[in-house]
């Protein structure tokens, strides 16, 4: 099903990216676990290597990481309905 939303300007491109990126991590882990610890761990893993890139100041790797860490965010969520 989809759905359309009215979303500020400047966030339709970025939503359109984590989106991409959410789409491909259920193609490639289909699975993704029940309990809320590991969950959460897997957004902190991802949150750690943005901090990584950050720290680096790798811009480009930041802002991959960051879209990552965003699309396993919305994943949990909708595991928490």
């Amino acid at each position: 099903m989809k759905t359309t939303i009215e979303v500020p300007t400047e966030l339709v491109g970025v939503l359109e990216h984590v989106l991409r990126h959410y789409s491909y991590a259920l193609q490639k882990h289909p699975q993704f676990p029940d309990c809320l610890v590991h969950q959460a761990a897997i957004v902190a893993e991802e949150a750690g290597e943005l901090l990584r890139e950050a720290n680096n100041k790798n811009q480009n790797l930041a802002r991959h990481e960051c879209t990552q860490t965003a699309a396993v965010a919305l994943r949990m969520l909708t595991k928490l309905k």
